[in-house]
């Protein structure tokens, strides 16, 4: 009779637990901050496990396996983690630091950080918020001109800045009111320095920047880091920031978005020091 395998140590039972905790978690949290390509390969991973893992349970004999085991114990844990983003205010409260109160003052241009489109070529929901405020505060008569940025993205030959060219004529805003900027893949980074460049060079130097609230703080200091006077001009306020998105679920996402983009951008030394740095009145 041969003998029996030694038990684990309660180290390593511990160890494959939170193990499998910190799996479930970073599916729901860390996986959403990937590009759409590798959500749907780690999704199709994941789900390929789970499949392999159920067939060898239903078929074994004597009970799952170490791994089968922790896989349960992962879709349990992202499982949990889901219910709970989708249908509880975490992302509010984990957005609520990274707001800025909207800045009163004039500006020489209103600069809108449009958000792409979907893959029907339509402008995605944050940019409809965006272009839709930014205009708003262009009625307002805040300042004489509209600058949006846009990827060189396309869908089907309709690219981002067709459809923001589309929406702003939907809107009435005449062609000689608005700039459309385009320069390949962009981040909040590559954004700042192309259209500070563009706005410094026509002695344009304060803006009103308009994005959504949870980004308004990393898109702050990031154009203020340029040389611009930034006067924020968020979609969203502390009383409005569950608006952002169209899910719990989405702003949890976001601000998990948002927090890590602060902390790498902090690392780079692409932010300016103050989170809000407001030059004198223009006249």
């Amino acid at each position: 009779m041969s003998a029996a395998p030694p038990l684990p140590s309660p180290v390593r039972v511990w160890a494959r637990r939170v193990a499998a905790v910190l799996a479930g978690i970073a599916l729901m949290i860390l996986v959403p901050q990937t590009g759409p390509v590798w959500r749907r390969i780690l999704g199709v991973g994941w789900a390929a496990i789970g499949l392999v893992a159920g067939i060898r349970i239903w078929r074994g004999r004597s009970g799952p396996g170490r791994w089968e085991v922790w896989w349960m114990h992962s879709a349990a844990v992202a499982g949990v983690v889901a219910l709970t983003l989708m249908h509880l205010p975490v992302g509010g409260l984990l957005c609520r630091p990274l707001l800025v109160e909207p800045a009163p003052g004039q500006a020489d241009a209103i600069v809108v950080l449009t958000a792409g489109c979907g893959e029907g070529g339509q402008p995605s929901f944050a940019s409809y918020q965006r272009v839709l405020h930014g205009v708003a505060l262009w009625r307002a008569g805040r300042a004489p001109r509209l600058v949006f940025s846009a990827s060189d993205f396309s869908w089907r030959g309709t690219g981002d800045r067709d459809a923001i060219a589309s929406l702003a004529a939907q809107l009435q805003v005449p062609a000689e009111a608005f700039a459309i900027l385009h320069e390949g893949h962009l981040t909040t980074r590559t954004e700042a320095r192309q259209i500070s460049r563009y706005l410094l060079d026509r002695g344009w130097r304060r803006i009103l920047l308009v994005t959504n609230g949870p980004h308004i703080l990393r898109a702050v200091r990031a154009f203020a880091a340029t040389g611009l006077e930034v006067l924020p001009a968020p979609v969203q306020t502390a009383a409005t920031i569950m608006d952002a998105t169209e899910t719990d679920l989405g702003l949890t996402t976001y601000a998990v978005h948002e927090w890590l983009g602060l902390g790498w951008y902090w690392l780079r030394g692409d932010l300016a020091s103050s989170p809000v740095p407001i030059g004198p009145s223009c006249p």
